[in-house]
């Protein structure tokens, strides 16, 4: 397979099997949200517990489909109380969760009778099915069975889920620290006043926002270095000493003052990848350090940057974090407008999705037009040509 066949998702995949995860840490269940679960949720019992009805209605022993009389019984079967028992011919009267009472294997619902003198009679119209209505013990899950999987991330269902199994505290990934570090002579920050020479950086702080919002990831370290070999040498060996992953931005590329290549190799980690065959974002770099920790380098055109972190640096920080898979599932999007024809490079293009109708290719200029994926709802990837008619890519959102 040649470089530029092979699918950005298989280096990826390649490059995160030598990721080794964060250690774990026990939170209380609530805390849990946003986290990535590292030990299964299994259940402490059947669910549901007991035969319970799935209609508010009577319930009978069903044992003559000819029988459409029953005399209602003086109890009747609630949610939170034991089970009650109903006699043949006994009809009792039950709400939905409530257990079914012992005797009773059908539940009929309340507007399929008639209720006249203490009776019970059904419908004329109804149709009743020997053991409807009813939810069976252990239907859903039986107990000692792994209801969560370890390795998810930790949604409000899976919180709901633990209580319902009677877990009050997880065991769950630590979180991931992530060091930043924004490379080049040339950047300010967005309050200073730049000479015509010099820009603003965009990418560091957009990559600061991103990794602020994960819940499972802190960042505590975000420095701005020059370009500079032994600087930039430096500033990772520390935040290697104290992190667990690094992403560098900028000095990628093959100038003669693009360090970060050599820096990263100089600090003793293996280069995985380096100079992809994607458009934008061609400098990106993997790398290992001998522990497992993942270097990621990002080239430092704002576009470039947001595109490559979503691609590449987002799998290595979940590898990291314990998700079970790295690569994140991602939608596919039809899209309309011309596509690149160049049979060598993926592509990675803005895009605008619309409630109806195909996604909207957005224009841009280059890997520094950042106001064009400000205009745009994320990105797709376009595979060298030849492609098929019709075709459907990979889209990731912002």
């Amino acid at each position: 397979m040649s470089a530029s066949s092979t699918p950005p998702s298989m280096i990826v995949r390649e490059w995160v099997q030598g990721i080794r995860t964060v250690s774990t840490e026990t939170v209380s269940l609530v805390e849990g949200i946003g986290r990535v679960l590292a030990r299964p949720i299994t259940a402490d019992r059947d669910h549901p517990p007991v035969d319970m009805s799935a209609m508010d209605g009577y319930a009978v022993r069903y044992d003559d489909p000819s029988e459409r009389i029953w005399k209602i019984s003086d109890t009747s079967a609630r949610i939170g109380q034991p089970r009650v028992h109903c006699e043949p011919g006994q009809a009792v009267y039950i709400v939905t969760g409530a257990p079914v009472p012992w005797g009773a294997d059908t539940v009929i619902r309340v507007e399929d009778v008639i209720v006249e003198s203490g009776n019970l009679r059904l419908k004329p119209s109804a149709r009743v099915i020997r053991g409807a209505n009813i939810r069976r013990q252990g239907e859903n899950v039986a107990t000692g069975s792994i209801v969560v999987e370890a390795g998810v991330p930790i949604y409000e269902s899976v919180i709901s889920t633990g209580a319902t199994f009677g877990i009050s505290v997880l065991e769950v990934f630590r979180k991931v620290k992530v060091g930043l570090i924004v490379t080049g002579d040339e950047l300010l920050g967005a309050d200073e006043n730049p000479q015509e020479y010099q820009i603003r950086d965009g990418s560091g702080p957009a990559i600061l926002a991103a990794l602020n919002r994960l819940f499972w990831v802190r960042c505590d370290q975000y420095q701005r270095v020059g370009d500079d070999l032994s600087l930039i040498r430096l500033t990772l060996n520390r935040a290697l000493e104290d992190c667990d992953a690094v992403i560098l931005t900028g000095g990628m590329s093959m100038g003669e003052r693009d360090f970060v290549p050599q820096a990263v190799q100089d600090v003793g980690a293996r280069l995985c990848f380096h100079r992809l065959p994607i458009r934008p974002g061609k400098p990106t770099l993997g790398a290992l350090t001998p522990d497992g920790k993942p270097i990621v380098g990002l080239p430092g055109n704002p576009v470039s940057t947001l595109v490559t972190f979503k691609r590449f640096a987002m799998p290595a920080l979940r590898r990291r974090a314990g998700f079970k898979v790295p690569d994140q599932p991602v939608p596919c999007v039809h899209t309309t407008g011309e596509l690149p024809s160049d049979a060598m490079l993926w592509h990675y293009k803005p895009v605008r999705l619309q409630a109806d109708g195909p996604a909207l290719i957005s224009r841009w200029v280059s890997s520094a037009d950042v106001t064009s994926a400000a205009c745009s709802d994320g990105f797709i990837e376009i595979p060298p040509v030849p492609r098929t008619e019709n075709c459907f890519f990979r889209f990731y959102a912002w």
